[in-house]
C-alpha cells in the first residue's frame, strides 16, 4: 500500500487488510493480474485439491473475480459472454488411456461488453494453469505470461514451465521472450 505518511522515502508498506465483497472459496494456482489504467486486479480459475489418504481429486474453477484496490472489496464478474464453438484442439498420446483432447485456446474476455473473443496465436504457450499474467500499457498493450505448469488428465505426465511470453494486442502477435 502506498504510504503517505512515509518519511523514509520508500513511499510503500506492507500492511494487512481485510477485504469487504464477495469471498470467494479457497484455492490456489489462479492468474491474478492488475488493469494498468484503474485500480483493479483480476483473479481468474484455480483449483482446490482434495486430498485423503488414498486419492486425490481436485475442483476446477472457470470464474473472475474484480478486486477493487481503492474500497479492497472483490466482486464476482459473471462470465455470460458465448464462446466460439468453432475452436481448435489440441490431442495429447496417453499411454494408458489413448488419445486426451487438451484445450490450447487463448480467450480475451472483454468486460464491459460481455464478449469472448479467440485469439489466434499459433506460435503460442502449450496449455497450462498455475501460470501469472500482467496486463501493461506499454507498447499499445502487452499481455505476459510466465511459467505455470501441466499435468495430463490421468496424472502421467507433470511438467513446470519457466518461461516468458508475451501477447501484444495492438498487434495480435505472441512472442516468447
Amino acid at each position: 500500500m502506498l504510504d503517505k505518511n512515509d518519511t523514509t522515502g520508500t513511499k510503500y508498506k506492507w500492511v494487512q487488510t481485510k477485504l469487504g465483497g464477495i469471498h470467494f472459496s479457497p484455492r490456489c494456482s489462479m492468474p491474478i493480474t492488475t488493469a494498468p489504467n484503474n485500480m483493479s486486479a483480476y483473479c481468474y480459475g484455480g483449483v482446490f485439491d482434495i486430498e485423503d489418504d488414498e486419492d486425490l481429486a481436485a475442483n476446477f474453477f472457470n470464474d473472475l473475480f474484480y478486486l477493487d484496490l481503492e474500497r479492497l472489496v472483490w466482486k464476482n464478474v459473471l462470465l455470460t459472454g458465448r464462446k466460439d464453438p468453432k475452436t481448435k484442439k489440441r490431442k495429447e498420446k496417453d499411454e494408458q488411456t489413448g488419445d486426451i483432447d487438451i484445450q490450447t485456446i487463448f480467450f480475451f474476455y472483454n468486460i464491459p461488453n460481455d464478449t469472448w473473443t479467440v485469439v489466434k496465436a499459433p506460435a503460442g504457450p502449450p496449455p497450462r494453469c498455475g501460470h501469472q499474467m500482467v496486463v501493461t500499457s506499454a507498447n499499445k498493450g502487452q499481455l505476459w505470461i510466465f511459467g505455470g505448469e501441466f499435468a495430463s488428465p490421468t496424472q502421467s505426465q507433470f511438467y513446470h514451465y519457466r518461461d516468458l511470453w508475451v501477447y501484444h494486442i495492438a498487434e495480435k502477435k505472441m512472442g516468447r521472450k
